[in-house]
């Protein structure tokens, strides 16, 4: 397994709605919406990004998981 930093490229904004949108439940619970779209990806990596935290992928071979 290799980890590499979220750059915010399009493959890996996509990624992240998928895992961020498979749980709809989690999303209404939290934060009151049952999808995020890019706008939301992107500020979060923002925001992450000013307080000294990274989204990492996780490449396992071809497959990417997601470490936030």
């Amino acid at each position: 397994m290799n980890l590499k930093r979220n750059t915010g490229s399009p493959e890996e904004i996509k990624l992240a709605l998928e895992i961020y949108n498979s749980n709809s439940d989690f999303l209404i619970h939290h934060i009151g919406k049952s999808s995020v779209d890019e706008s939301f990806i992107r500020n979060e990596l923002v925001g992450m990004e000013e307080h000294g935290f990274t989204s990492n992928l996780i490449m396992d071979g071809e497959q990417y998981h997601f470490q936030f």
